[in-house]
């Protein structure tokens, strides 16, 4: 039964993957992954956008908690926020708010989860008008 149930979540896990990010991704034999159901947002004062981020995880680390962290310093009026933060995640929302005081320009941020005391991160490329 715990064999069964390990497969469907695997296989949710990567039917997901493939949905938000229009592709086929692999999950790791050790360790984890993150994918960003996008790369860039575009977003003026004011507004909020939001992406998915995926944890791809290995056999070993299913059970394991994730914590969402931003790994990169924040641009003034950036504020970023994941739905949920930590717990036994698979995916999760990350909500970037742009505040109408932020400065406008291209921004590289770092968009990270750490399991098992091991941090990975993907980068977000954020363009404030």
């Amino acid at each position: 039964k715990r064999l069964l149930n390990f497969i469907i979540i695997m296989l949710l896990a990567v039917s997901a993957a493939s949905t938000a990010c229009g592709q086929n991704l692999e999950i790791p034999q050790k360790e984890f992954a993150l994918s960003l159901s996008r790369d860039r947002l575009e977003l003026s004062g004011g507004e909020t956008g939001e992406l998915e981020v995926l944890i791809l995880k290995s056999r070993e680390c299913q059970r394991s908690n994730v914590k969402m962290s931003v790994s990169s310093v924040l641009p003034k009026g950036v504020v970023v926020s994941f739905s949920p933060e930590k717990g036994r995640l698979d995916s999760t929302k990350a909500s970037i708010s742009i505040q109408p005081d932020a400065t406008p320009g291209q921004y590289a941020l770092i968009l990270s989860a750490t399991l098992n005391y091991k941090t990975k991160g993907m980068i977000l490329k954020l363009l404030i008008n």
